[in-house]
């Protein structure tokens, strides 16, 4: 069950990607699309963390799903182990990023957005497949981004915080990890119909 999922991909994307927001930890994307709002930056340590989730819950899809969905609870537990390192590990390329900050500038508030975007993107790939899960949850990522940018009180409704923080929202991001973890263990990875969709 182990060996039919990608940890070495897994790890080597980690490592690719928390070299990249190490490098461009005080750096972000612009969001500027109005000049009667303020600007929205996207920091690169939380958008290399979202894609990190994103092509986690890729590699780390179940390519014997057909044998695991018959199998023991083991294979539950696998898939919800496989999900739980896959949303966690990536939260050191936040803290790497991090690193790159002036002392006292604040960025728990990167790993509570990302918490959420990662639970998101294992909630939707058992049931959508990885590369619809995956685009779905870059384009909610980007478009949380613009209306933060563009509609600032939505921060009010929204359950990630616009640039420069510092609220942060652990109960909507451990709610969504755990929603996560909840759809793996049932689903053990995968889906009929996302199976349909990617094969």
């Amino acid at each position: 069950m182990l060996a039919s999922r990608s940890f070495h991909f897994f790890v080597a994307a980690t490592v690719a990607l928390s070299v990249l927001s190490t490098i461009l930890g005080a750096r972000a994307v612009v969001i500027h699309l109005s000049a009667a709002v303020p600007q929205n930056r996207l920091p690169f340590p939380e958008l290399c963390a979202v894609v990190g989730a994103v092509v986690t819950a890729t590699v780390l899809r179940p390519r014997l799903w057909e044998w695991d969905r018959v199998a023991t609870r083991r294979a539950s537990l696998v898939s919800v182990a496989c999900a739980l390192s896959g949303m966690l590990l990536p939260v050191v390329i936040v803290l790497l990023g991090s690193t790159r900050l002036p002392p006292g500038v604040p960025w728990s508030w990167q790993v509570s957005n990302y918490l959420v975007f990662a639970g998101i993107a294992f909630c939707l790939g058992p049931v959508l497949g990885p590369a619809l899960a995956g685009g779905t949850t870059l384009v909610l990522y980007l478009g949380c981004g613009v209306v933060n940018h563009l509609a600032p009180w939505a921060q009010d409704v929204l359950p990630v915080t616009g640039y420069p923080g510092p609220e942060t929202h652990w109960t909507v991001a451990s709610s969504v990890v755990l929603l996560a973890l909840v759809v793996h263990g049932r689903t053990r990875g995968a889906t009929r119909w996302s199976r349909r969709l990617t094969d």
